[in-house]
Protein backbone atom coordinates (compact mmCIF):
# COMPACT_ATOMS: atom_id res chain seq x y z
CA UNK A 1 0.00 0.00 0.00
CA UNK A 2 2.70 2.54 0.53
CA UNK A 3 4.66 1.67 -2.45
CA UNK A 4 1.63 2.39 -4.55
CA UNK A 5 1.20 5.40 -2.61
CA UNK A 6 4.53 6.76 -3.35
CA UNK A 7 3.82 5.87 -7.15
CA UNK A 8 0.36 7.54 -7.02
CA UNK A 9 1.12 10.58 -5.00
CA UNK A 10 3.75 12.13 -7.93
CA UNK A 11 0.33 12.66 -10.00
CA UNK A 12 -2.09 14.14 -7.46
CA UNK A 13 1.02 16.45 -6.27
CA UNK A 14 1.20 17.34 -9.93
CA UNK A 15 -2.50 18.07 -10.89
CA UNK A 16 -1.80 20.65 -7.24
CA UNK A 17 1.06 22.20 -8.05
CA UNK A 18 1.70 22.25 -11.82
CA UNK A 19 -0.11 22.49 -14.87
CA UNK A 20 -2.59 19.93 -16.50
CA UNK A 21 -0.39 19.59 -19.37
CA UNK A 22 3.08 18.69 -17.29
CA UNK A 23 0.64 16.09 -15.19
CA UNK A 24 -0.38 14.51 -18.66
CA UNK A 25 3.09 14.22 -19.69
CA UNK A 26 4.28 12.61 -16.35
CA UNK A 27 1.04 10.26 -16.85
CA UNK A 28 2.20 9.23 -20.18
CA UNK A 29 5.77 8.82 -19.23
CA UNK A 30 4.71 6.74 -16.17
CA UNK A 31 3.02 4.58 -18.32
CA UNK A 32 6.47 3.61 -20.19
CA UNK A 33 8.00 2.98 -16.32
CA UNK A 34 4.99 0.55 -15.67
CA UNK A 35 5.32 -1.56 -18.60
CA UNK A 36 8.55 -3.14 -17.82
CA UNK A 37 7.37 -3.66 -14.08
CA UNK A 38 6.18 -7.29 -15.03
CA UNK A 39 9.80 -8.17 -15.36
CA UNK A 40 10.53 -7.87 -11.91
CA UNK A 41 7.38 -9.29 -10.63
CA UNK A 42 9.05 -11.75 -12.62
CA UNK A 43 12.26 -12.24 -11.07
CA UNK A 44 10.74 -12.02 -8.04
CA UNK A 45 8.29 -15.18 -8.23
CA UNK A 46 11.13 -17.06 -9.28
CA UNK A 47 13.66 -16.22 -6.51
CA UNK A 48 11.08 -15.19 -3.59
CA UNK A 49 10.17 -19.16 -2.81
CA UNK A 50 13.69 -20.00 -3.47
CA UNK A 51 14.61 -17.18 -0.40
CA UNK A 52 12.17 -18.09 1.60
CA UNK A 53 13.36 -21.94 1.18
CA UNK A 54 16.71 -22.12 1.83
CA UNK A 55 18.35 -22.60 4.84
CA UNK A 56 21.95 -22.06 4.02
CA UNK A 57 22.66 -18.53 4.82
CA UNK A 58 25.76 -18.43 2.16
CA UNK A 59 23.30 -19.57 -0.39
CA UNK A 60 20.38 -17.33 0.43
CA UNK A 61 23.10 -14.51 -0.65
CA UNK A 62 24.37 -15.77 -3.24
CA UNK A 63 20.88 -15.47 -4.66
CA UNK A 64 20.26 -12.05 -3.44
CA UNK A 65 23.35 -10.99 -5.44
CA UNK A 66 22.68 -12.53 -8.85
CA UNK A 67 19.00 -11.88 -9.12
CA UNK A 68 19.52 -8.04 -9.10
CA UNK A 69 22.65 -8.47 -11.36
CA UNK A 70 20.11 -10.42 -13.89
CA UNK A 71 17.32 -7.58 -13.31
CA UNK A 72 19.94 -4.81 -14.27
CA UNK A 73 21.05 -6.75 -17.14
CA UNK A 74 17.61 -6.84 -18.42
CA UNK A 75 16.34 -3.86 -18.06
CA UNK A 76 19.52 -1.55 -19.35
CA UNK A 77 19.12 -1.87 -22.60
CA UNK A 78 15.66 -0.39 -22.22
CA UNK A 79 16.60 2.01 -19.71
CA UNK A 80 19.11 3.33 -22.38
CA UNK A 81 16.38 3.68 -25.19
CA UNK A 82 14.22 5.67 -22.71
CA UNK A 83 17.09 8.07 -21.38
CA UNK A 84 18.58 8.27 -24.73
CA UNK A 85 15.80 8.73 -26.90
CA UNK A 86 12.85 10.00 -24.67
CA UNK A 87 11.37 12.44 -26.93
CA UNK A 88 11.49 10.26 -29.98
CA UNK A 89 9.68 7.25 -27.84
CA UNK A 90 7.34 9.24 -26.20
CA UNK A 91 6.37 10.65 -29.80
CA UNK A 92 5.87 7.09 -31.43
CA UNK A 93 3.63 6.06 -28.82
CA UNK A 94 1.76 9.22 -27.81
CA UNK A 95 2.14 11.60 -30.26
CA UNK A 96 4.03 14.66 -31.55
CA UNK A 97 2.73 16.79 -28.50
CA UNK A 98 4.72 14.91 -26.29
CA UNK A 99 7.69 14.94 -27.82
CA UNK A 100 9.28 18.10 -26.08
CA UNK A 101 11.87 18.78 -23.58
CA UNK A 102 9.88 18.23 -20.50
CA UNK A 103 8.43 14.79 -21.69
CA UNK A 104 12.18 13.70 -22.89
CA UNK A 105 13.81 14.72 -19.06
CA UNK A 106 10.58 12.78 -17.49
CA UNK A 107 11.18 9.67 -19.30
CA UNK A 108 14.90 10.29 -18.63
CA UNK A 109 14.33 10.48 -15.47
CA UNK A 110 11.64 7.47 -14.95
CA UNK A 111 13.51 4.78 -17.13
CA UNK A 112 16.59 5.19 -14.47
CA UNK A 113 14.26 4.95 -11.80
CA UNK A 114 13.82 0.94 -13.22
CA UNK A 115 17.16 0.65 -11.64
CA UNK A 116 16.72 1.35 -8.66
CA UNK A 117 13.05 -0.07 -8.19
CA UNK A 118 14.40 -4.00 -9.31
CA UNK A 119 17.10 -3.62 -6.57
CA UNK A 120 14.61 -2.90 -3.66
CA UNK A 121 12.51 -4.96 -4.58
CA UNK A 122 14.68 -7.76 -4.43
CA UNK A 123 16.11 -6.44 -1.48
CA UNK A 124 12.29 -6.74 -0.09
CA UNK A 125 12.33 -9.99 -1.38
CA UNK A 126 15.56 -11.45 0.88
CA UNK A 127 14.36 -9.16 3.46
CA UNK A 128 11.19 -10.50 3.49
CA UNK A 129 12.23 -14.37 3.56
CA UNK A 130 13.40 -13.97 7.19
CA UNK A 131 10.94 -11.81 8.39
CA UNK A 132 12.34 -8.65 8.61
CA UNK A 133 8.60 -7.67 7.66
CA UNK A 134 9.12 -4.38 10.17
CA UNK A 135 11.96 -3.47 8.33
CA UNK A 136 10.72 -3.27 4.85
CA UNK A 137 8.12 -1.27 6.06
CA UNK A 138 9.77 0.89 7.38
CA UNK A 139 11.99 0.90 3.98
CA UNK A 140 8.59 2.10 2.24
CA UNK A 141 7.84 4.73 4.48
CA UNK A 142 10.98 6.49 3.84
CA UNK A 143 10.41 6.08 0.55
CA UNK A 144 6.72 7.54 0.33
CA UNK A 145 8.42 10.51 2.57
CA UNK A 146 10.87 11.17 0.33
CA UNK A 147 9.45 10.87 -2.46
CA UNK A 148 6.63 13.64 -1.36
CA UNK A 149 8.94 15.99 0.06
CA UNK A 150 10.83 15.87 -3.09
CA UNK A 151 8.06 16.41 -5.25
CA UNK A 152 7.06 19.76 -2.83
CA UNK A 153 10.05 21.03 -3.23
CA UNK A 154 10.74 19.99 -7.20
CA UNK A 155 7.40 20.21 -8.74
CA UNK A 156 6.81 23.59 -8.80
CA UNK A 157 10.26 24.10 -10.29
CA UNK A 158 10.62 21.64 -12.76
CA UNK A 159 6.89 20.23 -13.13
CA UNK A 160 6.90 16.65 -14.46
CA UNK A 161 10.60 16.50 -14.86
CA UNK A 162 10.79 17.17 -10.70
CA UNK A 163 8.47 14.42 -10.22
CA UNK A 164 10.32 11.83 -11.99
CA UNK A 165 13.12 13.09 -10.20
CA UNK A 166 11.66 12.46 -6.83
CA UNK A 167 10.47 9.21 -7.78
CA UNK A 168 14.20 8.17 -8.92
CA UNK A 169 15.46 9.65 -5.56
CA UNK A 170 13.00 8.06 -2.96
CA UNK A 171 13.29 4.71 -5.23
CA UNK A 172 17.08 5.21 -4.25
CA UNK A 173 17.03 5.68 -1.02
CA UNK A 174 14.67 2.80 -0.35
CA UNK A 175 17.50 0.56 -1.86
CA UNK A 176 20.45 2.20 -0.04
CA UNK A 177 18.60 1.27 3.13
CA UNK A 178 17.07 -2.15 2.76
CA UNK A 179 20.56 -2.81 1.04
CA UNK A 180 22.40 -2.28 4.04
CA UNK A 181 19.79 -3.71 5.77
CA UNK A 182 20.25 -6.88 4.56
CA UNK A 183 24.09 -6.22 4.86
CA UNK A 184 23.64 -6.09 9.18
CA UNK A 185 20.82 -8.90 9.21
CA UNK A 186 22.20 -11.11 6.91
CA UNK A 187 25.73 -10.69 5.26
CA UNK A 188 27.45 -9.31 2.75
CA UNK A 189 25.89 -9.81 -0.80
CA UNK A 190 28.23 -9.42 -4.31
CA UNK A 191 26.13 -7.98 -7.14
CA UNK A 192 28.96 -6.14 -8.68
CA UNK A 193 31.23 -9.02 -9.66
CA UNK A 194 28.11 -10.32 -11.33
CA UNK A 195 26.74 -6.82 -12.95
CA UNK A 196 29.81 -5.68 -14.81
CA UNK A 197 29.68 -6.98 -18.01
CA UNK A 198 26.23 -5.91 -18.27
CA UNK A 199 27.35 -2.23 -17.38
CA UNK A 200 30.19 -3.42 -20.45
CA UNK A 201 27.90 -4.01 -22.45
CA UNK A 202 25.83 -0.94 -21.94
CA UNK A 203 28.18 1.42 -23.09
CA UNK A 204 28.87 -0.44 -26.20
CA UNK A 205 25.13 0.02 -26.86
CA UNK A 206 24.89 3.43 -25.82
CA UNK A 207 26.38 5.09 -29.01
CA UNK A 208 24.40 2.94 -31.24
CA UNK A 209 21.31 4.31 -29.45
CA UNK A 210 22.21 7.96 -29.21
CA UNK A 211 23.46 8.32 -33.22
CA UNK A 212 21.06 6.29 -35.41
CA UNK A 213 18.55 9.13 -36.81
CA UNK A 214 16.09 6.48 -36.58
CA UNK A 215 14.29 4.99 -33.44
CA UNK A 216 12.88 1.90 -34.27
CA UNK A 217 16.11 1.14 -36.14
CA UNK A 218 18.75 2.13 -33.41
CA UNK A 219 16.78 0.19 -30.88
CA UNK A 220 16.68 -3.16 -32.63
CA UNK A 221 20.27 -2.93 -33.64
CA UNK A 222 21.10 -1.33 -29.74
CA UNK A 223 19.86 -4.50 -28.50
CA UNK A 224 21.25 -6.73 -30.97
CA UNK A 225 24.69 -5.21 -29.98
CA UNK A 226 24.07 -5.16 -26.14
CA UNK A 227 22.58 -8.68 -26.06
CA UNK A 228 25.65 -9.84 -28.33
CA UNK A 229 28.47 -8.17 -25.64
CA UNK A 230 26.58 -9.66 -23.05
CA UNK A 231 26.26 -12.96 -23.52
CA UNK A 232 29.26 -13.48 -24.45
CA UNK A 233 30.96 -11.71 -21.00
CA UNK A 234 28.27 -13.67 -19.19
CA UNK A 235 29.27 -16.67 -20.99
CA UNK A 236 33.07 -16.25 -20.84
CA UNK A 237 33.74 -14.46 -16.97
CA UNK A 238 29.83 -15.53 -15.15
CA UNK A 239 28.49 -18.75 -16.40
CA UNK A 240 26.99 -19.02 -12.95
CA UNK A 241 24.90 -15.83 -13.84
CA UNK A 242 24.12 -16.71 -17.52
CA UNK A 243 22.65 -20.41 -16.32
CA UNK A 244 20.33 -18.46 -13.54
CA UNK A 245 19.21 -16.37 -16.50
CA UNK A 246 18.55 -19.30 -18.57
CA UNK A 247 16.23 -20.31 -15.80
CA UNK A 248 14.32 -17.31 -16.01
CA UNK A 249 13.72 -17.13 -19.02
CA UNK A 250 13.17 -21.09 -19.54
CA UNK A 251 11.58 -21.88 -15.92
Amino acid sequence: ILNTLTFRSDTVLLGWLSTLEATGIYAAAYRLFETALFLVYSMARVTAPKMAAESDRSKLLRLAGLAPAILVAVFLPYVLVLMLRGADVMTLVFGSQYGGMESALTLAALGASLIPYALQFIAQSTLLSRKFNREVLVGATIALVVNVGVNLVLIPRLGAFGAGLGTMLALTVQWVYLRVLVGRRLGPTKTWPATWPALVAGLVMAPVVWFLPQLIVDAIAGTIVYGAVIALAYRTFRPDVFAMAQKVVRP
